[in-house]
């Protein structure tokens, strides 16, 4: 079992109702780094797209780093001009 998949797991047993803004912000972040590394991008992009739309998101450059190569990978070419700041 790798890091990653370690890592989802305690990830997905964390309970959002007990956490702050901030710390759900990090959560959906690691989640996706973590499917992101083990090249999950299905299971990615949807943490991604999250914290996307909250553009006062600490890990907003991030994400869209994240994003913009996911959809370069995939070859959604109209996502790519989407993510222009």
């Amino acid at each position: 079992m790798s890091l990653y998949t370690e890592a989802i797991d305690f990830l997905e047993m964390t309970d959002v109702l007990f956490l702050s803004n901030e710390q759900n912000e990090t959560v959906q972040f690691e989640k996706g780094v973590s499917y992101f590394s083990q090249k999950k991008f299905d299971n990615a992009s949807p943490y991604f797209k999250s914290l996307y739309q909250l553009k006062s998101s600490r890990y907003n450059a991030d994400v869209t780093y994240y994003l913009g190569f996911i959809s370069f990978a995939e070859k959604k070419f109209e996502t790519l001009k989407s993510l222009k700041s």
